[in-house]
């Protein structure tokens, strides 16, 4: 019994037919078919339904795969290692908002699959992480989602973000539930000086209810705090960021209407090695909502 017949097995039932299993295996479907054939001979049974829809896994089929699947992936990822050795890496980029709660669900997956393995975790805006998975110097990403095309790569929405106003607890808005946008007339507004497109997106949201917006950029969520804080502006932020543990002196509000959320995305290279794969796969089954290809 050879490996790649079982692989083929695996990826046929993975991936719903033997085409899909071809492609996803990068072997092509005349191939699985004979591994599939070669297989049946060799355990004297049916291992798939054919009719002209395609082919359906038969129970015996489905206990092979449940039995040798978790061996397959281990055998991987040994072989993964060694090739490696000890110096096996998942680099990773993430926007801020991402880091509270995928960041760590990543980060937990990858060290249950891979124990030893070493993570490199960079904070980046969003340019520079799409164009660093583009030159291939970071394996996976955690975006904002994009109307862009992304050729190579496939994007999952993992995590919606909601955005809020943070204002001085001096400042009269921090006494309202909600902030009315049309009140923001006049205001500042504290801003990245590396807006996001996101971020911009608010921006042009609040001045179709507000005029006479000034912007005041700030390099650091630090330093629009901190600008914040002394009453200078008032700034959005990702509820994610701090709704747990606001800073002292500042009050996040939702606003009426509300701003508009966005969404973090899984963004991944098409062909990623087993291991990295397998990573993002566990993440997707779990944590995913939606594609973006």
């Amino acid at each position: 019994m050879e490996l790649r017949h079982l692989r083929s097995l695996i990826a046929v039932i993975d991936n719903g037919g033997v085409r899909a299993a071809g492609a996803a295996e990068h072997i092509a479907q005349p191939a699985v078919t004979r591994h599939i054939h070669m297989l049946e001979r060799e355990l004297g049974v049916n291992l798939f339904e054919r009719s002209g829809r395609g082919v359906r896994p038969t129970p015996t089929a489905l206990e092979l795969h449940s039995a040798i699947r978790p061996l397959v992936v281990a055998l991987d990822h040994a072989v993964d290692s060694v090739r490696a050795g000890s110096s096996a890496a998942l680099r990773v980029g993430y926007i801020p908002p991402a880091s509270r709660g995928p960041v760590p669900r990543l980060v937990a997956i990858a060290r249950t699959l891979s124990p030893g393995i070493k993570i490199d975790l960079h904070e980046l805006s969003n340019e520079p992480l799409l164009d660093q998975l583009r030159n291939g110097s970071l394996d996976l990403g955690f975006a904002l989602g994009t109307d862009l095309a992304l050729p190579g790569f496939t994007s999952t929405v993992v995590e919606a973000v909601h955005y809020v106003l943070a204002v001085s607890i001096d400042d009269p808005l921090a006494a309202l539930e909600f902030v009315p946008l049309a009140s923001l007339t006049g205001r500042t507004i504290v801003t990245p000086a590396a807006r996001e497109p996101t971020h911009q997106r608010m921006i042009d949201h609040i001045r179709a209810y507000a005029t006479d917006l000034t912007l005041q950029d700030a390099f650091t969520l630090d330093a629009v705090l901190g600008l914040v804080g002394a009453g200078i502006g008032i700034a959005i932020i990702p509820a994610e960021l701090l709704a747990d543990n606001p800073p002292p002196g500042i009050a996040l509000l939702d606003t009426q209407p509300p701003l508009p959320t966005a969404a973090i995305t899984l963004v991944r290279p098409t062909h990623l090695n087993r291991l990295m794969r397998d990573i993002a796969d566990a993440y997707i089954s779990t944590h995913g909502s939606g594609r973006l290809d």
